[in-house]
């Protein structure tokens, strides 16, 4: 998006522009369509009476809720790139136009801050909570309504309707269409109902990281079935817990993976205490080279 305070050498026409439509109708659309944003804009572009003298909506790339508890120290980009930090929340302006991203390690305060944004054009969002924290399907779908996200990041969120019930995490795909990269802690994975695997499978999704794994998952059925998808970069990070049984066991699955060489399927990523050196590198490569492949073969 590319709105901005017009320059002070436009000048704005003072009366309507000659149109099928009345001059008073034309009159009342400048007043009133300023609550309509993505309209108003298209207004502006199409004829310089719809202008204003300044742009009604504060354009904004980043908000960043308080990181510590019982903080109010917001932080915000500005389209300079320059930052306000530790700003109070009522220091927030109204009428925010947000461009890239919305962060909150606090997800108990989206609905304190939802009013002041009347535009969600964010590619990133972050909601990452240290305890589980519900979040309403509709904020949800009000953040992302943009349809531009292409990174979400979620940790102990949980998803609930208009009557407070829990919602299995895929229902949110549904709305997050472009989707490339998502970050889930196992957690999270666990509140998805089946039919994940294939949604992913079927999605734009290109990187999917998978956190705080503990040794009771069967990571190679999630592996096997995620080979509906063979381009997609799939990390894996366990806990530090996990045992060394289950240590020993991923060792051999990576080995397994570097002895077989570059597949049509893209070398997963597996993060875990123990791991050797010489396999990690070598896993490492293999990535490597099946990503010079794909880049090889999409250009030609």
């Amino acid at each position: 998006m590319d709105e901005s305070n017009p320059p002070i050498s436009i000048k704005i026409p003072a009366y309507p522009p000659l149109s099928d439509f009345p001059a008073d109708v034309l009159k009342w659309m400048k007043q009133n369509v300023l609550s309509s944003p993505r309209l108003a804009v298209k207004l502006m572009k199409l004829n310089k009476y719809f202008l204003h003298s300044q742009f009604p909506y504060i354009c904004i790339k980043c908000i960043l809720s308080p990181l510590e508890h019982n903080a109010d120290e917001w932080f915000i980009k500005n389209l300079d790139d320059s930052w306000m930090n530790g700003l109070n929340f009522n220091d927030i302006p109204d009428n925010i136009w947000l461009t890239e991203t919305l962060s909150f390690d606090k997800p108990n305060l989206i609905p304190q801050l939802l009013p002041k944004i009347v535009v969600f054009d964010i590619t990133e969002l972050a909601l990452i909570g240290n305890s589980f924290v519900t979040c309403s399907i509709n904020h949800f779908k009000l953040i992302t309504s943009g349809r531009k996200l292409e990174r979400l990041y979620l940790r102990q969120i949980l998803f609930i309707d208009d009557n407070g019930e829990n919602m299995p995490y895929d229902v949110m795909l549904e709305y997050v269409p472009d989707l490339a990269f998502l970050n889930l802690s196992f957690i999270d994975l666990q509140l998805s109902s089946s039919n994940i695997i294939d949604k992913l499978a079927t999605s734009k999704l290109q990187r999917l990281i998978l956190t705080e794994i503990p040794d009771s998952f069967d990571f190679e059925t999630l592996l096997s079935s995620l080979k509906q998808k063979p381009d997609l970069y799939v990390r894996l990070h366990f806990q530090d817990t996990i045992t060394p049984e289950y240590c020993a066991k991923l060792q051999a699955f990576i080995d397994k993976i570097i002895q077989a060489g570059l597949t049509q399927f893209f070398p997963p990523r597996l993060d875990f205490p123990g791991a050797t050196d010489e396999s990690t590198l070598a896993l490492k490569k293999l990535r490597r080279e099946y990503k010079k492949n794909l880049e090889q073969y999409f250009t030609g």
